[in-house]
């Protein structure tokens, strides 16, 4: 977003006082002004305007900090934007491939700027027509049950079965059956002789393949997706583990109580960035291959 605009829209939301609609009605205008502002880089890009393109990122907030606030009015609106600073600094510095630029611009026009455009508009991932998007949550939640849990102190949130329908937390783990991947830290797993704890997170190995697709393997773009951290993977110490279905010892959806959720964590399934995600049982030391991931491109 533009520079001083997290803050306006921060003093807005606290003038909502929790209607959903007024709230709805900023995160619309959130989307439409980053949107504006992606396509004022793409215009600059295109025409091969380099002032254009530092006169612009001049304009626009890049410091994830600004976003901070934002984020405790409305934790899924302000955890894509403070994603979306970062996001904003990589295209200013280099748009060698902006080709999600066309299905960002036109979901947002054409889609009415809804709650999906605007998740997805801060990973850099936005859905094409017609497709759910990424940031979809397979919980049937509102912006507002979404806030309620995750202020819900860690330790203390409720079970997902008592948000979900048996139907949907089926459904979600049914994503599972070619298997899970695990991103863990090679060093640990030398140390611990084990990919993770009780309750240590996993994805489908299917989105594993299309996420290493679109990524090219770039863990940057893997962290974001996942609801890192920038940096929280590394680079030569990280290890991607692929586990068979028959190896992934009682699989559930995460409740956020994990050690391993971190405050980006979302209620239904899906991490921010819009990967489906599952908690396993690793004290029985699952078998495992590992993923040579300077050579893996998907699966093909």
């Amino acid at each position: 977003m533009s520079k001083g605009s997290p803050q306006e829209y921060t003093e807005r939301y606290k003038g909502c006082g929790g209607e959903a609609k007024c709230e709805q009605d900023i995160r619309k205008e959130m989307a439409k002004e980053s949107a504006e502002n992606v396509q004022k880089l793409k215009s600059c890009w295109e025409a091969g305007d380099s002032a254009c393109v530092e006169a612009i990122g001049k304009e626009i907030e890049l410091s994830e900090k600004a976003y901070t606030e934002l984020r405790q009015q409305d934790n899924m609106a302000g955890r894509a934007y403070e994603t979306l600073a970062q996001h904003y600094a990589d295209i200013i510095a280099n748009c060698a491939d902006c080709g999600w630029l066309e299905a960002a611009l036109a979901k947002t026009v054409a889609g009415g700027l809804t709650d999906i455009a605007y998740g997805a508009l801060g990973v850099g991932s936005l859905p094409k027509p017609g497709q759910a998007g990424g940031s979809a949550r397979d919980a049937k939640l509102s912006q507002s049950e979404i806030n309620e849990i995750v202020n819900i102190p860690k330790g203390q949130r409720p079970d997902p079965s008592t948000y979900m329908s048996k139907a949907e937390m089926d459904a979600h783990l049914a994503k599972f059956e070619d298997g899970a991947v695990r991103f863990t830290s090679m060093s640990d797993v030398k140390k611990y002789g084990t990919l993770g704890p009780d309750n240590g997170f996993v994805m489908p190995k299917s989105e594993f393949d299309k996420l290493i697709k679109e990524s090219s393997g770039n863990l940057r773009i893997i962290e974001k997706r996942l609801g890192l951290e920038s940096g929280y993977l590394g680079n030569s110490n990280t290890g991607a583990f692929y586990i068979k279905r028959q190896d992934l010892k009682n699989l559930k959806i995460p409740s956020g109580n994990e050690s391993g959720a971190n405050q980006f964590w979302l209620p239904g399934g899906k991490t921010s960035g819009g990967i489906s995600e599952a908690v396993m049982d690793f004290s029985h030391k699952p078998n495992a291959l590992l993923i040579d991931l300077s050579k893996y491109n998907g699966g093909k």
